[in-house]
Protein backbone atom coordinates (compact mmCIF):
# COMPACT_ATOMS: atom_id res chain seq x y z
CA UNK A 1 0.00 0.00 0.00
CA UNK A 2 1.37 3.56 -0.53
CA UNK A 3 -0.60 5.60 1.96
CA UNK A 4 2.07 3.79 4.78
CA UNK A 5 -1.30 1.76 6.20
CA UNK A 6 -0.99 -2.08 7.06
CA UNK A 7 -3.49 -3.97 5.42
CA UNK A 8 -3.13 -6.99 8.05
CA UNK A 9 -2.76 -5.11 10.96
CA UNK A 10 -5.29 -1.77 10.23
CA UNK A 11 -2.12 0.42 11.61
CA UNK A 12 -0.01 2.98 10.16
CA UNK A 13 3.58 2.28 9.63
CA UNK A 14 5.36 6.06 9.56
CA UNK A 15 8.76 4.42 10.02
CA UNK A 16 10.52 3.80 6.75
CA UNK A 17 14.10 2.46 6.41
CA UNK A 18 14.88 5.80 4.52
CA UNK A 19 12.90 8.02 7.31
CA UNK A 20 14.34 6.09 9.79
CA UNK A 21 17.92 6.99 8.70
CA UNK A 22 17.03 10.40 8.04
CA UNK A 23 15.64 10.84 11.79
CA UNK A 24 18.63 9.18 13.24
CA UNK A 25 20.95 12.07 11.02
CA UNK A 26 18.25 14.76 12.44
CA UNK A 27 19.19 13.37 15.93
CA UNK A 28 23.25 13.69 15.52
CA UNK A 29 22.64 17.20 13.85
CA UNK A 30 21.01 18.02 16.52
CA UNK A 31 23.29 16.44 19.41
CA UNK A 32 26.25 18.50 17.32
CA UNK A 33 24.25 21.58 17.20
CA UNK A 34 23.78 22.35 21.25
CA UNK A 35 27.12 22.20 21.10
CA UNK A 36 28.15 24.26 19.02
CA UNK A 37 25.57 26.55 20.69
CA UNK A 38 26.84 25.94 23.75
CA UNK A 39 30.61 27.11 23.06
CA UNK A 40 29.79 29.54 20.45
CA UNK A 41 27.31 31.30 23.34
CA UNK A 42 29.78 30.74 25.88
CA UNK A 43 31.61 33.48 23.91
CA UNK A 44 29.36 36.14 24.63
CA UNK A 45 27.28 35.26 27.48
CA UNK A 46 28.05 33.14 30.89
CA UNK A 47 28.06 29.66 31.26
CA UNK A 48 24.70 29.13 32.86
CA UNK A 49 22.72 30.71 30.02
CA UNK A 50 24.68 28.61 27.38
CA UNK A 51 23.62 25.88 28.82
CA UNK A 52 19.49 26.85 28.67
CA UNK A 53 20.59 27.73 25.30
CA UNK A 54 21.71 24.84 24.11
CA UNK A 55 19.77 22.24 26.24
CA UNK A 56 16.57 22.05 24.10
CA UNK A 57 18.75 21.04 21.27
CA UNK A 58 20.28 18.40 23.18
CA UNK A 59 16.70 17.04 24.80
CA UNK A 60 15.55 16.97 21.34
CA UNK A 61 18.29 15.31 19.72
CA UNK A 62 18.21 12.85 23.27
CA UNK A 63 14.49 11.59 22.84
CA UNK A 64 14.97 11.29 19.14
CA UNK A 65 17.96 8.67 19.72
CA UNK A 66 15.83 7.03 22.76
CA UNK A 67 12.37 6.41 20.61
CA UNK A 68 15.00 5.60 17.61
CA UNK A 69 16.49 3.02 19.96
CA UNK A 70 13.21 1.85 21.16
CA UNK A 71 11.81 1.38 17.41
CA UNK A 72 14.81 -0.62 16.44
CA UNK A 73 14.11 -2.91 19.29
CA UNK A 74 10.44 -3.19 18.32
CA UNK A 75 11.87 -4.27 14.89
CA UNK A 76 14.40 -6.51 15.66
CA UNK A 77 12.27 -8.03 17.68
CA UNK A 78 9.76 -8.48 15.43
CA UNK A 79 7.17 -7.01 17.30
CA UNK A 80 6.47 -3.76 14.55
CA UNK A 81 8.41 -4.34 11.47
CA UNK A 82 10.35 -1.24 10.17
CA UNK A 83 8.88 -2.16 6.14
CA UNK A 84 8.98 0.02 2.77
CA UNK A 85 5.76 0.92 2.32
Amino acid sequence: MTDGADAATGTDTWVTPSRFVWLALLAVGLIVASFVVRGLSRLVVGYGTAMALSAPFLAAGGLLVVGLTLRGLLDLLGIMPIDDA
